[in-house]
């Protein structure tokens, strides 16, 4: 089936935050397994990191997060592995996009996109952009970007 072209370019702009947040849902669910499962509740906010968390950064090796082992990324981490359903929803999510930017009525200006061409952003750009605009739109986002900085306060 066909999908339905964009009626708006609110409408765009909705679907492009929804993907991004599940990037935002992907680097939480890392965050629980990797460090916040063994963070004490009252170290929270405060610059303290215990001895096991030192070892397990000195333990893993260096690694660029979204590349396979082919690339030296090395294995993938049970985080990652957690993470990785929310990273699929996303790549389905910019698919789905991208079929209903292809059939949206050329009179419907995606300002995302405006934007996006008129300053030549690439898509990870783009979704530093989202991530940044995320928290200005929904309150949710102001605290959950405090609690994966480890900084709640």
């Amino acid at each position: 089936m066909m999908p339905a072209g964009y009626a708006s370019s609110l409408e765009h702009l909705a679907d492009e935050l929804a993907r991004a947040e599940q990037l935002v849902r992907a680097q939480t669910q890392r965050w629980r397994e990797s460090i916040a499962s063994t963070k004490p509740d009252d170290k929270w906010g405060m610059a303290y990191v215990d001895q096991a968390e030192v070892d397990r950064y000195l333990a893993a090796p260096f690694r660029l997060t979204g590349l396979s082992s082919e690339h030296g990324a090395g294995t993938e981490s049970a985080a990652d592995t957690l993470a990785a359903g929310h990273r699929r929803a996303a790549a389905d999510r910019a698919s789905e996009i991208a079929a209903r930017v292809q059939v949206t009525a050329p009179d419907v200006p995606l300002r995302l996109h405006l934007l996006v061409r008129r300053f030549g952003l690439d898509s990870t750009e783009c979704d530093l952009l989202l991530l940044c605009l995320l928290p200005e739109l929904d309150s949710r986002f102001r605290r959950l970007y405090g609690y994966l900085h480890d900084d709640v306060d």
